[in-house]
């Protein structure tokens, strides 16, 4: 994001501040719109596995985990032909067939999440964690979470058309990209918070602590 910041300071020093519109440099926004794109699919990879670890690493046996994640996790080894297998989960084998089950889920939905939309998001932290839907906590003032999945879409579609078409319906101007980054914070800030009090729910511990971006937290 402070690459996303420096871009924005590139187009004032080429442009200037005042009102009026500018030319020759909407290259500048459609970077910048691709860049915040990246960062929030990053930052949804990371928050995934790491509430998945951290659950792991305070579970003191499988009961600790969601029963829905349990059942998804063994179904691999209750599938295989070999008999063999169940023994996979003697000790702390279990640790093992939950990671496992982690890389596994991680592995289908990064193909998905190039595209990370509200859809593939709650599926995948469904599939994961068994958390509910998390973008229903995407919600501030008078903004709904039907809105704002809506928002996320629109803005996923205008990369797409950056990425694979270049050009798109509609310039892209400064201001479109800093209200696409002040609302990637605010869903970044929303999950995070959201995932915080589902996994201390589960195990009676904080991932990590809550965060704020103005007024949302």
């Amino acid at each position: 994001m402070i690459e996303v910041d420096r871009l924005t300071d590139i187009h004032s020093q080429i442009t200037g501040t005042s009102r009026g519109r500018r030319h020759r440099v909407e290259i500048l926004n459609k970077s910048a719109v691709v860049l915040i794109t990246a960062c929030w699919e990053a930052f949804v990879e990371d928050s995934a596995t790491q509430a998945f670890d951290f659950l792991l690493k305070e579970a003191k046996t499988p009961s600790d985990f969601p029963v829905k994640i349990r059942v998804l996790a063994s179904r691999q080894l209750k599938d295989s032909q070999d008999g063999r297998r169940v023994w996979e989960l003697a000790g702390d084998g279990w640790r093992r067939v939950l990671k496992n089950y982690r890389n596994e889920i991680m592995d289908r939905f990064v193909v998905s999440l190039n595209t990370p939309r509200p859809t593939n998001i709650d599926k995948m932290f469904g599939d994961l964690l068994d958390v509910g839907q998390v973008s229903s906590s995407w919600t501030w003032g008078k903004l709904s979470a039907t809105r704002a999945r809506k928002t996320l879409d629109d803005f996923i579609t205008l990369r797409g058309d950056i990425a694979h078409r270049v050009s798109t319906a509609s310039s892209i101007t400064k201001a479109r990209v800093q209200q696409y980054r002040n609302f990637a914070f605010r869903i970044a800030v929303r999950t995070s918070n959201y995932l915080n009090g589902e996994i201390l729910k589960i195990v009676k511990k904080s991932p990590w602590e809550r965060w704020s971006f103005g007024r949302v937290s």
